[in-house]
């Protein structure tokens, strides 16, 4: 087992080197040999002295493991040594193997392990315990296993000696039953199960790990005390991060230890005067529990306590700064196993914290009491600036070096405090800032703001708060917009320019304070703000006071020109004013004073009231230009003298203000505004504001204090409201849309192209838009869904464009069907306040009519009529009808048919034509009589819509017309054999060779009769009945002379005489009589030659058998024993031939006795 955890120690630490098999091989053997030698001397004794039960191993190593069980009885078991009882186990018992020892616990009250010093490995497992126990290996590579709950009383492991390149390993099982943690330098450790004993781990070996087995991740089991347990000041640097599923917690020259994310119920960093630093780092998650305690001592000799939060983003963070290096990190709640816990870091004797977390918004809260808070520019960190919160050097709290947060808000408490912004290079990301200073007479100086950030000011409820923005007597360094306030209290606010050599306008409204070296607008409109001053420099300024008289919050303005030539200009809608002071001018009771100092010139306008405006609704249509328009109206009745207006009119669509023409309506002191445009694009409203503004009155000039006052009363004057908010209603210019009729085949798209067809075009008569602007949604009016344009397309210029709408469909049916078009010019887009127009916008129908004909040909099929199709079968093409019968199918009604023939060797000849009725199907009849032999058939059909659309089909099965029946070509009479063989053949058809014998026929036995006719033998008696059959054919295969082998009376040998035989041909008497496969009868009638037949269809084969002489012959003729007699003959009858085949003459065949057997027919 010892050289098992060799093995994993040299694995874990790399201390093995590759050696070559054999090497492996020599040095395992005198491990062995070592080994055995060494367990030879081993000694393992339990001993039990004044309390204290020892366990020591000397000469070997140890395979220890101790437990306790119910009953107080103890168990030492070491399967590797044989254990020896000492003095004062006289109570204990051992098993019969030598390796197990038990006892009662009543014998000791303590437990001492100790081991062999020298490097063996040892490995000690402490399944439970009631007694305090101490441990003690020596060198080697060693693993201790602790299952900790059930541990009980306090437990220490001290290894102070090692070899050099050795190891402790350390299992603490959990059993998911809480515990704590805590550790100190490499080997330094302790763990304690709730309700267990303390193990305290201490070893001096250069290699140390340890595990946590059993860790629960739903309870949140470990609480962790880092860096706890040290002893000397040391510089310590800490790492929290999340790898995979694990926090990861790395440590100055301590194994990285890793614990599953979710177990960690409580988290506190310690450390050593030395200094120490703590970094959070958030890429794989938040690498704690519900919060971390970052608390070390503080720091001495120059080293710091460094907090560093870095990859991660968060929505909120708040740092609350309670003290000197104290305070908290908050972050929002977050959910972990279905539970709601906290986020949250505490610190104290921090020195710098650096945090470049990326968060949305962040807020700093000062500690109680009067602060001094200063945010200035911070060091740039791993390539990114930071901005600064610091406390001035006061030592009331820790400042922060922050970077990637969009919003921050800066508060303080009740105390008078002091905040200062000096911000010249902002932190990145940072977008917008806020000051709070709550209760207390607060000053804040905003000395630099970049452009790029927005800073808001409240200085809270006190009653003598002051906002001063300049750097050392310049507004320069202002460049972001500053909103300044006093909820609840009251403020000066203070712009000093002073240091300014170049001349600078100022502009002071009464909510704003705008021009000079100020980058942006500061306004004050929000409250509390009870006196705005002003301070120039050394250039000629000019202060301008704009539209004074209007709601404020201040009641005393304070102007200081400084040393140049100054202007002060008042542009007042106030009916009073008093400038007969020096140095003050004041408006009426209730409305503020402005004080001014080094002003050479003051310009006063004194206003009558001013025209008032009344706004209108004016109604347009896009595209379409109107001229003298009423866009507005107003009344004047006192303007105060000779007067003239002037009128600017925004249209609200982000083209160039026109001038507007004022024509007086005909009542005294009434006017309209007139004006002339065009609106590219509809919209329900477009904010048209016109800008009315009345010039003219009298002036006078007088020098008060050595200023020289110019006035001007009454005539300059906006009116009220200015702008006049009228409103521009805008329709949507018309579309006129017009279908195309459409002409398709069923089944089939109307389209042979993925563009589709044409349905429709339209105008318009607005804007014209690119054609992707308009959408075309098509019912085609045969139920369907409908669809939207397969495209739009656009072909003309500006003011003559004409759009072509394409779509497609597929019709199931013919017919006629109303095809229906809507084009729609969707609402344009537009910016607010502009509001665009309601849908669905400007839309046209167009309407027209789908014509749609039978399916396209694509298919004829035919095939023989049965009914034409003679003789054996219906369906074989062998017929004798010379004009035959063919019908079919098309998938198209209407096409026109034609059947042609073509023989073998030939001319094609057409049978017919004929066109398919509405369900497709056609029959054609032949007109021309076909004559023998063999045909092709081949089908043509044209479409009913398109002639050229023709279809051909080659029928597979080959026509035959035979009209010529089969003939007898031979007989046979074998008497003492008892048969009769017969020979067929068939003629007509293809080259004359017949379509074929019908067997069946042939072999039918009731087509045969035989019969006795006469005999010379005395007293002879012919059997009563002639039994035919079988009748067997050779070679059967239906062309080409076949021989029938009549068997009569089962082949019994026949006396002599004369008999007759009889083979019935087909007639409509004997439909089953012996016939082709065409149907045509045998042409049987016998006249004593060979072949049969009269070369006219039909006719019965009758014919005497003489046995005696071997003879067969003609019905007429007789043969005799003697010389035969003359035989009358009857007048012969004329036969009349019948072309077109003439069998040839054969001769008279003289008949032979056979005496072989005759072959039997297969029963």
């Amino acid at each position: 087992m010892h050289r098992d955890i060799r093995t994993i120690f040299r694995n874990r630490f790399g201390l093995d080197r590759q050696q070559s098999l054999r090497a492996r091989r020599r040095r395992a053997t005198r491990l062995e040999i070592l080994e055995d030698r060494t367990l030879l001397t081993a000694s393992a004794t339990l001993d039990i002295a004044a309390g204290t039960l020892s366990y020591a191993l000397i000469g070997g190593p140890m395979d220890l493991s101790v437990s306790v069980d119910a009953s107080d009885v103890y168990t030492f078991q070491d399967p590797s040594q044989t254990i020896t009882l000492g003095a004062g186990a006289s109570g204990w018992t051992l098993s019969g193997d030598g390796h197990t020892a038990t006892g009662p616990a009543a014998s000791f009250s303590q437990i001492a392990v100790i081991g062999d010093g020298s490097a063996f490995n040892d490995a000690v497992t402490i399944h439970s315990t009631n007694a305090p126990t101490t441990i003690s290996t020596g060198a080697g590579d060693d693993v201790f296993t602790f299952d900790a709950p059930a541990i009980k009383a306090a437990v220490t492991l001290t290894n102070p000696l090692s070899g050099g390149a050795d190891g402790d390993v350390v299992h603490f099982l959990t059993e998911g039953v809480a515990g704590t943690l805590a550790t100190g330098q490499k080997g330094r450790e302790s763990y304690q199960a709730a309700g267990g004993g303390l193990i305290n781990i201490t070893s001096v070996k250069p290699n140390f790990a340890d595990s946590f087995a059993g860790l629960s991740i739903s309870t949140s089991t470990l609480s962790i005390n880092l860096n706890s347990l040290y002893t000397a000041p040391t510089a310590l640097a800490t790492t929290l991060s999340v790898v995979g599923s694990n926090v990861q917690v790395g440590v100055t020259d301590v194994p990285t230890r890793l614990f599953p994310n979710g177990s960690i119920a409580g988290l506190a960093i310690q450390g050593t005067s030395g200094g120490n630093s703590l970094t959070l780092d958030y890429t794989g998650g938040i690498p704690y529990g519900a919060g971390v305690t970052f608390s070390p001592p503080a720091a001495s000799g120059g080293a710091e306590n460094a907090l560093v939060l870095q990859n991660g983003t968060f929505t909120q963070e708040a740092y609350l700064a309670s003290g000197a290096g104290k305070g908290s990190l908050v972050f929002p709640n977050r959910q972990v196993n279905g539970v709601t816990i906290g986020n949250q870091i505490d610190f104290e004797n921090l020195t710098p914290i650096t945090d470049t977390l990326t968060v949305a918004g962040f807020t700093f809260t000062a500690p109680l009491g009067a602060q001094t808070v200063h945010v200035t520019d911070g060091p740039v960190v791993s390539g990114v600036q930071t901005t600064q919160i610091n406390d001035g050097g006061t030592s009331h709290f820790e400042l922060i070096n922050f970077a990637n947060k969009t919003s921050v808000a800066i508060n303080t408490g009740s105390g008078g405090d002091l905040v200062a912004v000096n911000l010249t290079v902002p932190a990145a990301g940072l977008s917008s800032m806020s000051i709070s200073t709550a209760g207390g007479d607060d000053a804040v100086a905003v000395v630099s703001l970049p452009a790029s950030v927005a800073l808001s000011v409240d200085t809270g409820a006190g009653t003598s708060n002051d906002i001063a923005l300049s750097s050392s007597g310049s507004l320069a360094g202002i460049q972001g917009p500053v909103t300044v306030r006093s909820t609840g209290g009251t403020a000066t606010l203070q712009l000093d320019d002073t240091a300014d050599a170049t001349g600078q306008n100022f502009v002071i409204t009464p909510g704003q304070v705008t021009g000079g070296p100020l980058g942006s607008p500061v306004d004050y409109s929000g409250g509390g703000i009870s006196s705005v001053q002003v301070r120039g420099g050394s250039g000629n300024d000019l202060f301008t006071f704009s539209n004074f008289g209007s709601p404020t919050t201040a009641t005393a303005y304070v102007i200081d020109g400084g040393p140049g030539v100054d202007t002060l200009t008042v542009n007042s809608t106030l009916p009073t004013v008093n400038y007969s002071t020096p140095g003050i001018l004041t408006f009426g009771a209730g409305q503020p004073t402005i004080n001014y100092a080094r002003i050479e010139e003051i310009n006063l306008g004194q206003a009558s009231a001013p025209p008032v405006g009344i706004p209108v609704v004016v109604y347009a249509t896009e595209a379409q230009a109107f001229i003298q328009r009423t866009v507005a109206r107003f009344t004047d009745a006192a303007p105060g003298g000779p007067v003239n207006y002037y009128a600017s009119i925004d249209w609200g669509d982000g083209t160039p203000a026109t001038g507007g023409v004022i024509v007086p309506t005909g009542v005294t002191g009434t006017y309209e505004i007139l004006g002339g445009h065009s609106y590219a694009a509809a919209a329900t409203s477009y904010p048209v504001n016109v800008t009315l503004t009345r010039q003219g009155g009298t002036s006078t000039t007088t020098t008060v204090g050595g200023v020289t006052i110019n006035i001007s009363t009454g005539g300059a004057a906006n009116s009220v409201p200015n702008p006049i908010p009228s409103t521009a209603v805008v329709a949507a210019a018309p579309l006129s849309a017009l279908g195309i009729p459409l002409v398709g085949r069923a089944t089939a798209p109307l389209a042979s192209t993925p563009g589709g067809v044409q349905i429709a075009a339209f105008t318009d008569s607005g804007t014209n838009l690119p054609p992707s602007g308009y959408t075309a949604l098509i019912y085609w009016g045969d139920g369907s869904a409908p669809t939207v344009a397969t495209q739009i397309t656009a072909t003309g210029t500006a003011g003559g464009v004409v759009y072509n709408v394409f779509g497609d469909h597929t019709y199931a049916n013919l017919g006629s069907y109303p095809v229906t078009v809507l084009v729609t010019k969707p609402p344009t887009a537009v910016t607010a306040p502009v509001v665009a127009q309601s849908p669905p916008g400007a839309q046209a129908i167009a309407v027209s009519t789908a014509t749609i004909l039978d399916v396209p040909l694509r298919t004829v099929t035919g095939q023989l009529n049965p009914a034409s199709d003679s003789g054996a079968s219906s369906t074989d093409g062998i017929t004798n009808v010379t004009q035959p019968n063919y019908f079919g199918l098309t998938d198209s009604p209407g096409a026109s048919i034609a059947v042609v023939a073509t023989p073998t060797s030939g001319t094609p000849i057409l049978l017919g034509a004929t066109q398919s009725d509405n369900s497709g199907a056609w029959s054609v009849t032949s007109t021309a009589a076909l004559a023998n032999g063999a045909y092709t058939i081949t089908i043509y059909a044209s479409d009913h819509f398109d002639a050229s659309n023709v279809v051909t089909n080659v029928l597979p099965q080959t026509l035959l017309i035979d009209t010529v029946g089969p003939k007898v070509v031979n007989t046979v009479f074998t008497p003492k054999s008892g048969y009769v063989t017969v020979t067929y053949q068939d003629y007509g058809g293809a080259a004359n060779a017949g379509s074929g014998l019908n067997l069946t026929t042939v072999q039918d036995p009731s087509n045969y009769n035989f019969a006795f006719v006469s005999s010379i033998v005395r007293g002879y008696k012919p059997p009563a009945r002639w039994l035919l059959g079988p009748i067997a054919t050779t070679p059967g295969t239906t062309t080409g002379p076949q021989e029938a082998t009549v068997l009569i009376n089962g082949g019994t040998p026949i006396r002599g005489g004369i008999y007759q035989l009889k083979i019935t041909s087909a007639s409509p008497t004997a439909l089953g009589g012996v016939q082709d496969l065409a149907g045509n009868a045998l042409d049987g009638e016998f006249y004593g030659t060979f072949p049969s037949g009269n070369n006219a269809g039909g006719g019965d084969f009758i014919a005497r058998l003489d046995s005696i002489h071997n003879t067969v012959f003609a019905p007429q003729t007789v043969v005799g024993p003697g010389k035969p007699a003359k035989t009358p003959v009857k007048k012969p009858v004329k036969v009349v031939k019948t072309p077109p085949v003439r069998t040839p003459p054969v001769r008279k065949v003289p008949v032979k006795v056979v005496h072989a057997p005759p072959a039997r027919a297969a029963r």
